[in-house]
């Protein structure tokens, strides 16, 4: 109703501006596109509790009328802003984080709570962001809309990019302030949701995502990878020796020693990297942007520091793993899982290891 509100006044000072009929019918009718693209989001933003569903449907609702080629949604952490979600016909790494320290401009704009708009970037495309996050060359527009919870405390922040020069102006700021209102309330109601959903995804024992959560998390990034592009390798790991570890030492030190396998992968992993408790003494990890080799290199690290443990056991602690990287390696999800258990199996075979 506020973006309708609005509308309407616009369209009133519009019509009675002494401007020629043509260009009131090219002004009348981007109103009319505005509503129309307003009305679509809000739609779809009130039925949904996903944010990477709710940022797909909007780039793609709005860059019909806005020319919008980026999207970037940044959630705020203590004195940071992480980029947790992004559509871009260009592939931008995910693992982005916005330091108050070194992105000045950014977070001064946080602190104004207002909409911002820039359209020409000289002299500033380098320091815009700071040093974690380069403009591509072709952007030349850039529109920077601050995020709220309801007691106005800052929560993060959208970030849309143009290949067009002049493509965000002031006259269309309560559009764009409408979008940043209804992408505020999603993140609260998808923050709420997601404390009572991850109760449902996470393992009880170790603490780390369970097998539904994996998979479903398997399933969103090849579906982005598909349209955008990138990679990530994929890890199955099981436990050597653990078997002999129950019957030597009974189950609550199986226990404990997979409680402290969890809390190494934990410390070792960045916090981007998904890893989870796939049933029993196996374990499974999602890497993103990682290659095969930098993956074997994870895993010869989190060995190193398993092999160093003292669980007051004369069994040494480690994990065999096989890895299949996503889409070199496997073209859809079942390959992936199959190419990386085989290699699990061959390697663990290769070893002796018993279970």
């Amino acid at each position: 109703m506020i973006a309708l509100d609005f509308k309407t006044f616009q369209l009133q000072d519009t019509l009675k501006e002494t401007i020629p009929t043509d260009e009131k019918v090219k002004k009348l009718t981007k109103i009319l596109l505005q509503l129309h693209t307003n009305y679509e989001i809000l739609k779809h933003f009130n039925n949904t509790l996903d944010l990477e569903d709710f940022m797909m449907h909007a780039l793609i609702t709005v860059n019909k009328l806005l020319e919008i080629d980026q999207l970037l949604l940044f959630l705020k952490e203590k004195d940071s802003l992480k980029l947790i979600s992004m559509v871009s016909e260009n592939t931008i790494t995910t693992d982005i984080t916005l330091e108050s320290s070194s992105n000045p401009i950014i977070w001064d704009i946080l602190k104004q709570q207002k909409a911002y708009v820039i359209n020409n970037l000289k002299g500033i495309r380098k320091k815009f962001y700071g040093p974690s996050l380069k403009i591509d060359k072709n952007i030349k527009s850039i529109l920077v809309l601050p995020l709220f919870d309801r007691y106005k405390n800052p929560i993060g922040m959208l970030s849309a990019h143009s290949k067009n020069i002049n493509n965000f102006n002031e006259s269309s700021i309560p559009f764009y302030s409408e979008l940043a209102f209804e992408t505020s309330k999603t993140l609260e109601r998808s923050k709420q949701f997601t404390i009572l959903k991850e109760l449902s995804f996470i393992d009880e024992l170790t603490g780390l995502y369970n097998r539904r959560f994996l998979n479903t998390v398997l399933e969103k990034e090849i579906k982005k990878i598909e349209r955008y592009g990138g990679f990530f390798s994929f890890v199955i790991a099981d436990m050597n020796n653990f078997k002999k570890i129950n019957d030597q030492y009974g189950h609550l030190k199986g226990d404990e020693v997979l409680i402290k396998v969890a809390e190494i992968m934990k410390k070792r992993l960045r916090s981007s990297d998904i890893p989870a408790r796939y049933g029993g003494d196996e374990f499974a990890i999602i890497l993103f942007e990682t290659k095969e080799e930098n993956a074997i290199k994870v895993m010869e690290d989190i060995n190193h520091k398993l092999r160093n443990l003292d669980l007051g056991i004369d069994i040494n602690i480690s994990l065999s793993y096989g890895i299949s990287t996503f889409p070199e390696k496997a073209k859809d999800l079942k390959t992936l899982i199959e190419s990386a258990d085989n290699n699990l199996y061959i390697k663990k075979n290769s070893q002796h290891f018993d279970k």
